[in-house]
């Protein structure tokens, strides 16, 4: 997978974007001896109870447009989750340190975060208007992506190899 086709990736599972839209960009380090399993599953613990708070009842249809890449550390021993939400929805009611502060709240309460960590959670909040700083994010999120691993692939309508969950 090159550059271009990530962002192209990410843009469209996002929906369509107006260029004033905002997106919320973060990392979340799990504890150590974190796997793939453990992170599958904190992620979607995330999605459903970030959902949950700021939209009251959650379905598969009704969901906030969030999308994560799991990736491991440099030793890979640890993994850590790199996600994206899309603020479109919720800007009406909240403001963007209101977001930030109850999305960080609902994560640091999962056990295999490791909140103790002062870099546990990284984060930034830009617009869709700066599309060269969006590429670069995204490219960061993905950066593991190979023609055998794409951490995107369980947002995409493929099939997915017993290799990746």
């Amino acid at each position: 997978m090159n550059k271009k086709e990530n962002y192209k990736k990410i843009r469209d599972l996002l929906g369509t974007n107006d260029p004033q839209d905002k997106i919320l960009w973060f990392t979340i380090k799990l504890k150590n001896k974190s796997d793939i399993v453990i992170a599958n599953k904190v992620w979607k613990g995330i999605e459903f109870k970030v959902s949950k708070r700021f939209l009251g009842r959650v379905t598969k249809e009704k969901k906030l447009p969030m999308i994560s890449a799991i990736e491991p550390d440099k030793d890979f021993l640890n993994y850590h989750i790199h996600a994206v939400l899309k603020l479109k929805e919720l800007q009406s009611r909240f403001n963007d340190q209101e977001i930030v502060n109850q999305v960080k709240l609902i994560i640091s309460r999962f056990n295999e975060i490791n909140s103790k960590d002062p870099n546990w959670f990284d984060y930034e909040i830009t617009s869709f208007s700066n599309e060269d700083h969006i590429k670069n994010i995204s490219n960061y999120m993905v950066k593991t992506s190979s023609r055998r691993y794409d951490p995107l692939l369980r947002f995409t309508n493929k099939q997915q190899p017993v290799t990746q969950l």
